[in-house]
C-alpha cells in the first residue's frame, strides 16, 4: 500500500494536537471524517478515493481502504509515509458503525508502546482530561497499546473527536 507514496512527511503539525487530552486539529479532524461515511439506506461505507489532507501532505497518505470488522463496524485507515518528531508513523486509522455515533481513532507508529511513548514524550506532554460520558466519569487521553503488526507497531489510540 505504500508503493507510490513520496519521501517520507514531517507529520508534526497535523498530530501534535492529539498530546493534549486526544484533541484534534481541525485538518485531522477533516482528513478521519474523508476516511469514509455511512450512508443510504440500508446504511452502507462510502469512501473518496483520496483523503482530504492539507495540500502540502497529500503525498504522505495512499488511497483509503476500509476493513469489516463485522456486519456492523468497520476499520477504515489510510497508509502514511511520514513521522512524528521521528517516530514513523505508518497508518491513520478509524472505526465506524454502520448503527451508532462515536468510535475511536489510531495513528499507527513504528516500534513498542513503551518506545514510542518515550520517544514522542521528549517533543511533546501527553495530558488527560475527565469527560462525562453517559453520567460517568472517565479519563479522556492517548493510550499507547500494541499496534496491528504487534511488538514492532504501537496504535496511540483517542475517542472520535466528532
Amino acid at each position: 500500500m505504500l508503493s507510490g507514496l513520496a519521501q517520507a512527511h514531517s507529520l508534526d503539525g497535523l498530530l501534535d494536537s492529539v498530546a493534549s487530552a486526544c484533541q484534534a486539529s481541525p485538518a485531522l479532524v477533516t482528513l478521519l471524517q474523508s476516511l469514509g461515511q455511512r450512508e443510504g439506506e440500508p446504511a452502507q461505507v462510502r469512501q473518496p478515493e483520496q483523503v482530504a489532507a492539507p495540500a502540502e501532505l497529500r503525498e504522505a497518505f495512499a488511497a483509503p481502504d476500509r476493513v469489516a470488522i463485522n456486519e456492523d463496524t468497520w476499520l477504515l485507515g489510510v497508509a502514511a509515509r511520514g513521522d512524528w518528531h521521528g517516530v514513523a508513523v505508518t497508518a491513520l486509522t478509524r472505526t465506524l458503525s454502520l448503527s451508532e455515533p462515536g468510535g475511536e481513532f489510531a495513528i499507527e507508529l513504528s516500534g513498542s508502546p513503551l518506545e514510542v511513548q518515550a520517544a514522542l514524550g521528549k517533543h511533546l506532554a501527553f495530558q488527560h482530561s475527565k469527560v462525562a460520558v453517559d453520567g460517568v466519569w472517565q479519563a479522556r487521553g492517548a493510550q499507547f497499546v500494541d499496534g496491528v503488526n504487534g511488538e514492532n507497531s504501537t496504535a496511540l489510540v483517542c475517542p472520535l473527536p466528532f
